[in-house]
């Protein structure tokens, strides 16, 4: 098997490509995990294989297909005994991913046929391309732009419109999140308050949460504040002391405590790494 694996450092905490990479498969090869940490979109490149997302019914995908790999889910998939496949893969992480990604009918499918003439397809082609080029300040710009423009094709030529799509349900996380982004740096920002807020129970709201993005609420709060940590770190000259006190943690020791378990780095070795 053919693999490459890259990790690329574009600072957004909004829509941001954790990695990406291709993969040439053996025939008949597999590959399973439980759990990721990111969106990942596979666009095949060639060949034919199956996939199964979260244990369901496995599908066959061939070129031209894209697929989704959805955060915090179990999959499976596989190559064709005779014509395996090979497959580019971008990973996207962010706090704006879910709320972009679940309007576009590939977030229940799981994968879209043929793409090849969409406007999905070539702007995948051409940030795939983009993103094997050398860095540089311009690359990052259109880098940025083009992982938004991607998610915008998928949002409007492949729009979910089916009637099942739970609007109240959704409603109410979207409702949820938008509350927590305003007030994610407040120490006052708790589940008891959120909770009596969009007055929901919390069994309610952590079900919400966990169903829709794989993280309990008190984990998506804690994404908040360090991705947040990460800006303020890279981007401004404030001390850590200061940065714990302006997003919510009770002290500097617990804020670098949570930073460092969410990226294996003190925030001072973090803030020396990026400059």
């Amino acid at each position: 098997m053919n693999y490459s694996y890259n990790y690329i450092n574009v600072p957004s905490t909004e829509c941001r490509i954790q990695s990406f990479g291709k993969r040439n498969c053996n025939s008949n090869s597999f590959y399973t995990e439980q759990e990721s940490s990111s969106f990942i979109l596979c666009y095949i490149k060639s060949g034919k294989g199956t996939l199964s997302v979260s244990n369901h019914q496995a599908y066959m995908l061939s070129t031209g297909d894209l697929f989704l790999l959805p955060r915090k889910s179990p999959y499976f998939y596989q190559a064709d005994l005779k014509n395996p496949w090979s497959y580019n893969w971008i990973a996207f992480s962010g706090i704006k991913i879910y709320t972009m990604i679940s309007n576009s009918i590939i977030f229940s499918k799981k994968y879209l046929h043929d793409i090849t003439k969409s406007e999905t397809g070539d702007t995948y082609q051409k940030l795939f391309s983009l993103l094997n080029q050398p860095s540089s300040l311009s690359n990052e710009a259109m880098i940025e732009s083009l992982s938004y423009l991607l998610f915008y094709f998928l949002i409007t030529e492949y729009a979910d419109t089916s009637e099942n799509h739970n609007r109240d349900y959704k409603l109410k996380f979207n409702l949820a999140v938008n509350y927590i982004e305003q007030n994610f740096t407040e120490k006052e920002c708790s589940i008891n308050t959120i909770c009596n807020h969009l007055k929901i129970s919390r069994s309610y709201l952590y079900t919400l949460f966990l169903n829709k993005i794989g993280l309990s609420p008190r984990a998506f709060i804690k994404e908040l504040r360090i991705n947040e940590a990460k800006k303020k770190l890279c981007n401004t000259n404030i001390s850590i002391g200061q940065i714990a006190e302006e997003l919510g943690f009770s002290n500097q020791f617990n804020f670098s405590r949570s930073f460092k378990r969410s990226t294996k780095m003190s925030p001072k070795a973090y803030q020396k790494s990026m400059k």
